[in-house]
């Protein structure tokens, strides 16, 4: 009986066998040091760290409960000093400002900035660009009360009518002013949008002042 084989297993087949061996036991090894380099590499946050050179954490992070005031450092903070901790603090060197610190206080200060971006998140704006027609929108902290005035001229007996540089949103209350002591003028018909300015005289100029809401 004759046996007959497909392919004879050479000494080169051995070799290439040998190699592919060590092939995946350099691979089973880089593996094991990367791992290794891994759990060797990972950051403890309560010392003081750094992987392959480059800083990572300089010392421990701030703690809630025990950071002092006077802490000026690069400390890592926790979420939770963040939202308990810096607000608190933040609240209250905003509560202790005095009248008189606030007003030497520079645009260009923590309170001022704060203050501003409050206002206008509000709604509070102004525009005096224009003395013939300036307003000042107090926001929703005042109840969208607008105060507005400007200078007209050409006021007769029949009326002109004035709109406000800002609509309001529901009714407005206006005064006026003659430019001249000799001549008188009244508002009337006031709305959100504006009012009728009348005079006892042909033509004359005079301010008015208003209070939309």
């Amino acid at each position: 009986m004759s046996v007959t084989y497909d392919r004879v297993f050479t000494h080169d087949d051995a070799q290439a066998l040998l190699t592919k061996q060590g092939d995946i036991k350099d691979a089973i090894n880089g593996l094991t040091t990367a791992v290794s380099n891994q759990t060797t590499n990972a950051v403890d946050r309560s010392t003081a760290q750094s992987i392959d050179g480059v800083k990572t954490f300089t010392s421990a992070p701030l703690i809630t409960d025990t950071i002092p005031d006077s802490e000026n450092s690069s400390k890592a903070a926790t979420t939770s000093w963040v939202e308990t901790v810096f607000f608190s603090k933040l609240v209250a060197k905003l509560a202790a400002t005095t009248a008189t610190s606030i007003s030497s206080l520079s645009t260009s200060s923590l309170f001022y900035r704060m203050l501003s971006w409050a206002l206008t998140a509000a709604g509070v704006q102004y525009n005096f660009t224009n003395s013939s027609a300036w307003y000042i929108c107090l926001g929703s902290l005042f109840g969208g009360l607008i105060i507005q005035g400007g200078y007209e001229s050409g006021v007769t007996a029949s009326g002109k009518a004035i709109l406000y540089p800002i609509e309001g949103t529901s009714n407005s209350f206006a005064i006026g002013t003659s430019a001249n002591n000799s001549y008188f003028v009244a508002t009337g018909g006031c709305t959100k949008s504006g009012f009728n300015f009348v005079s006892n005289s042909s033509s004359i100029n005079a301010r008015w002042l208003a209070f939309v809401w």
